[in-house]
């Protein structure tokens, strides 16, 4: 009840005193007298024992009773909950009452029902959600209906069946297909940081299908325009990462999905904008493009905020690994006052429960960026992170900040807590825990060849730049401080 807004109360107050849902006055009574005390519920201010005498003054208190109407209230308020949400879902409505027609054999009631819903998935500018869900349950319906209503025989019964057989096998490979693209591309992303199951079901569906060929038969067999460009730029998407090298593809793909916003749901919008981030950051990472998709990396991040992709149904806070990300980019580029400026402005975006520390965060990275080390200093020891892969981040910004400030002593201790880390923990994948020891080991012999100007630290930290870093610009820099690398040497990484 806490969630509540003032139309959930008047919508369930209703459904409280309605005797066909509700048959329990009592639990009505709760309700309203629960409502007093909306919507902190502090209970140090009341107890079970004054609501009793509330809801019946005439009768004395027992534990038992108030307990067993406490878990009424609860079924009655999940009923309610269900009761709304299905209200929102208007071809589940349909579906169900096709059953019902069904049941009852009402079939022009059934058919009128399915001809309707059909039309409006059709007519509708987007692919929804569950387009090819609902299509192919339409479908299994027209089939249901010509088994049963139709003769079995003649030329035209063989055709409407093939037909209608052809358009169910279509749309539960559409809704296949769909689902699968996008299981498998979260797992990719999330194999960035995570070990990987090598023999999982997932890895194995896609050695045997070929999920390429797939898309563009979806694509050409498609009798729908807009179904046909939804698998147009899922074929392009699997193309782009499967041709990795050929940046042609990445710019069909981006062109495919700007030209077809209309077309696509915001759910679908953010899942190809997340692809479009992945790419860019892994061109930054393996090529020698990489100025050019730092830049184009912005302008996406600059999309997504403009057009407040990041909220979400569930949420209107903008997800801590986005802010983050973002700053980081923009202060990467040097793009310092746009940097500032997300910090600030969009702080109040954050969840309130990591709001503080996430702006603490921020903040240390502007001020180390800009050469302020002594405030982003100050700012990180005060920073709580919970995620570990942010407290990778907190100890590599300390790290270099140590650095800047010759605090060698203090580097060591984070360093020793850091391997400490890495020897108990086992769900970060074998690449990232290479990248953030090989950190480790440059910071280590930064320190070392700035106080010796020893040729082996030298030409330990060339070995290491070959590798992949992260704050890879940093250590470049550094690097040639020390007059270890030149700067006009041409990367093999960035």
């Amino acid at each position: 009840m806490k969630t509540f807004s003032g139309k959930d109360i008047e919508r369930c107050r209703e459904f409280m005193n309605s005797k066909y849902l509700n048959k329990s006055t009592k639990v009505a009574k709760l309700y309203e007298s629960l409502l007093l005390r909306h919507p902190d519920y502090d209970t140090s201010k009341f107890s079970e024992e004054c609501l009793s005498k509330e809801i019946s003054p005439h009768l004395k208190y027992n534990r038992s009773s108030m307990k067993n109407l406490f878990a009424d209230l609860s079924e009655v308020l999940d009923q309610f909950l269900v009761l709304e949400e299905f209200s929102l879902r208007k071809y589940e409505i349909s579906d169900i009452l096709r059953e019902a027609y069904f049941k009852r054999r009402l079939w022009k009631c059934f058919v009128k029902n399915y001809e309707k819903s059909e039309y409006d998935l059709d007519k509708s500018r987007q692919i929804i959600t569950d387009y090819f869900f609902y299509k192919q349950k339409i479908s299994t319906d027209k089939l249901n209906n010509l088994s049963l209503n139709k003769p079995k025989s003649g030329a035209a019964y063989s055709k409407e069946f093939n037909q209608i057989v052809d358009e169910r096998a279509e749309n539960i490979t559409g809704f296949f297909a769909k689902e699968l693209i996008r299981l498998h591309e979260n797992l990719e992303a999330l194999r960035r940081t995570f070990s990987d199951d090598k023999d999982s079901f997932m890895n194995g569906i896609f050695e045997v299908i070929d999920f390429v060929r797939l898309t563009e038969f979806l694509q050409d067999r498609s009798g729908n325009r807009n179904t046909s460009k939804f698998f147009e730029i899922y074929n392009a998407m699997l193309i782009c990462f499967s041709e990795f090298e050929n940046e042609k593809h990445y710019a069909k793909y981006k062109n495919l999905i700007f030209s077809n916003i209309k077309l696509l749901t915001d759910d679908e919008m953010k899942f190809h904008l997340i692809r479009l981030i992945r790419y860019c950051m892994e061109k930054t990472e393996k090529s020698n493009s990489s100025d050019l998709f730092d830049r184009e990396l912005l302008s996406i991040y600059k999309f997504i905020l403009e057009n407040s992709y990041y909220k979400h149904l569930t949420a209107d806070f903008i997800p801590v690994e986005l802010y983050r990300t973002i700053i980081l980019q923009c202060l990467k580029l040097k793009e310092f006052d746009y940097a500032l400026r997300i910090i600030n402005d969009y702080r109040k975006e954050l969840p309130p429960d990591r709001r503080e520390n996430m702006h603490l965060y921020s903040t240390a990275l502007y001020d180390f960026h800009t050469g302020k080390f002594k405030e982003a200093l100050n700012s990180c020891q005060k920073v709580k992170l919970n995620h570990f892969v942010l407290k990778f981040e907190l100890k590599n910004l300390m790290l270099m900040i140590f650095y800047e400030l010759g605090l060698e002593t203090d580097a060591r201790s984070v360093i020793d807590s850091y391997r400490h880390f890495f020897s108990n923990n086992e769900i970060i994948s074998k690449s990232e825990m290479r990248k953030q020891k090989a950190f480790i080991e440059v910071i280590t012999n930064l320190f070392a060849y700035k106080h010796t100007k020893d040729n082996s630290h030298g030409f330990q930290l060339k070995k290491l730049f070959e590798n992949e870093l992260p704050n890879k610009k940093w250590v470049e820099e550094k690097l040639t401080e020390l007059k270890i690398v030149n700067q006009h040497i041409k990367k093999r990484k960035t």
